[in-house]
């Protein structure tokens, strides 16, 4: 069975969809994920030797976890959820 996507790493949107590059059975034929929100493509470095839906999915679906700094100011410049001085995130107390 199908893993679901995960949202768009750019802008956030689901709409995110498995399409083929390339000319069918030729050499250069692979797989890519592209976000009809913002048009992006995934990386073509990353995918050029995906040749299936399955490893596309896989693939676009394995990325690393953005680093979770907490603001350790002794006075945060609070902009909505994360500090505008140092880029942290805010703890609610």
């Amino acid at each position: 069975m199908a893993e679901k996507l995960k949202p768009c790493p750019f802008c956030g949107s689901r709409r995110v969809r498995i399409v083929s590059v390339g000319i069918k059975y030729e050499r250069d034929h692979y797989w890519r994920v592209k976000c009809d929100s913002c048009h992006t493509y995934g990386s073509y470095e990353a995918m050029r030797n995906v040749n299936s839906r399955e490893a596309a999915e896989a693939k676009w679906n394995t990325r690393a976890e953005p680093e979770r700094r907490v603001c350790q100011c002794k006075d945060p410049q609070a902009a909505r959820d994360y500090c505008s001085a140092c880029g942290g995130i805010l703890e609610k107390e």
